[in-house]
């Protein structure tokens, strides 16, 4: 395997651990005011989820 081969298998392994890491915090209650301070915070790592604000729960709304 090649250099550039090796560095898109790490880079995949990469985006599905952020992947699954994300699923685990809206699991655990991640609310849309935590999401955008995230994609604020770093937009590079957390920009991507960016189309699930409005899906999320607000924490100025009861549940």
């Amino acid at each position: 395997m090649n250099q550039e081969k090796r560095e898109h298998q790490r880079q995949r392994v990469i985006n599905a651990t952020i992947n699954n890491l994300f699923l685990e915090f809206v699991d655990d209650g991640l609310t849309r005011e935590e999401l955008l301070d995230n994609i604020r915070k770093n937009p590079k790592t957390w920009g991507r989820f960016a189309e699930f604000v409005e899906q999320l729960p607000s924490k100025h709304q009861p549940h």
